[in-house]
């Protein structure tokens, strides 16, 4: 079972988190093993096993908030190997133990739907967009633990990224550019047993609001961006949303890490990387530095943001970490990449 390590960062520590080989073709395996950060190497503090009936592969790893609790969790989406619209969403307990959220199988096939295009959300809940229906869906958990779905109709969405939450309102953003490709005739679709026509105008980026209702209930809002130039719309395929809500920092298709400001370019340069993912982000003010990750191509990129010059790339990188870790009696947001075929190290701090 050859599948990468999915790596985060909570409580202080490095968790990796992968499927082991077994024996039995109808089940599956999860590993996570748990790591303490001392002085300049991580040691590991602890392995936990656990056995999922089925033959599942991992979607994405990501902390997400217990709605019940208030207590942030590392949380595991699976996908059955055997039939994509099965989903298993499971919690690292306390880093000790692993529970499952919720099994659910779809009505729809979930085949066609790109790494980029799901994500686990506070709740702990799945977005995912579904090309097949061309339909974002937003799957979660009632108090009384029943499976419930929210929906909104969308016409070729490229790419999504989370970008907030507000704990206090009961909502979590998301961004997205879509794309029609067809005209609006063409965009009549059945979704939730009612009949949506889709604007020919319905394109660029939008932010997508998943608001929890006195209900229970969860709707989702759109509300057009302007926060990408529209010569990059289309290109985009990482984002990162600074500090100052106004400036976003993102990579193209073209190999280029963009600043922008309320739409408008403010910096520029060209990295050698040819299809970064994710933007990591450490330090601040002058000593702020971007870590950009070409997932495909196991490398990263390290950038100075004061003067958008390239300090360092490294290749052969499994995976990438990011969140605070304890360093010299404080704590600092980290970056920590895993290089290949085994071994950790320590790439950037505050």
């Amino acid at each position: 079972m050859n599948q990468p390590e999915f790596t985060t960062i909570h409580c202080g520590k490095l968790v990796s988190i992968k499927l082991e080989k077994s024996e039995d073709a109808n089940i599956t395996n999860i590993q996570a093993d748990v790591y303490e950060h001392t002085g300049q190497i991580f040691n590991k503090l602890r392995v936990i096993q656990s056995k999922v009936k089925g033959s599942w592969n991992i979607l994405c790893v990501d902390k997400a908030i217990c709605n019940k609790t208030g207590v942030v969790q590392v949380c595991v989406l699976l996908q059955n190997t055997k039939s994509s619209r099965y989903l298993n969403l499971l919690t690292l307990q306390h880093l000790r133990t692993f529970q499952t959220v919720f099994t659910y199988k779809h009505i729809e096939t979930l085949s066609a739907v790109r790494p980029c295009n799901i994500h686990i959300a506070h709740g702990p809940s799945v977005v995912l967009y579904n090309p097949t229906v061309k339909c974002i869906l937003y799957f979660y958990l009632t108090e009384n633990k029943q499976i419930k779905i929210a929906s909104e109709a969308a016409a070729n969405v490229r790419f999504m990224v989370s970008q907030s939450f507000d704990k206090v309102q009961a909502q979590f953003d998301f961004l997205a550019f879509k794309n029609p490709e067809q005209s609006a005739t063409d965009l009549k679709l059945v979704n939730q047993e009612k009949e949506i026509l889709m604007k020919e105008n319905d394109s660029g980026w939008f932010k997508l609001s998943f608001v929890r209702e006195f209900s229970g209930e969860t709707r989702i809002f759109e509300e057009k961006s302007n926060l990408i130039p529209d010569t990059h719309c289309s290109v985009i395929t990482a984002y990162f949303q600074m500090e100052n809500k106004g400036e976003v920092l993102y990579i193209t298709n073209k190999q280029q890490l963009v600043l922008s400001r309320n739409g408008n370019i403010i910096k520029s340069c060209a990295i050698p990387l040819s299809s970064c993912k994710r933007i990591y982000m450490v330090g601040s003010d002058d000593r702020a530095i971007a870590v950009t990750h070409d997932l495909n191509n196991s490398a990263c990129c390290l950038v100075r943001l004061s003067t958008f010059q390239i300090l360092e790339t490294w290749t052969n990188i499994s995976a990438v970490a990011f969140g605070p870790l304890p360093i010299l009696n404080s704590v600092q947001m980290c970056v920590v990449m895993l290089k290949m075929p085994s071994g950790l190290e320590q790439i950037g701090r505050n």
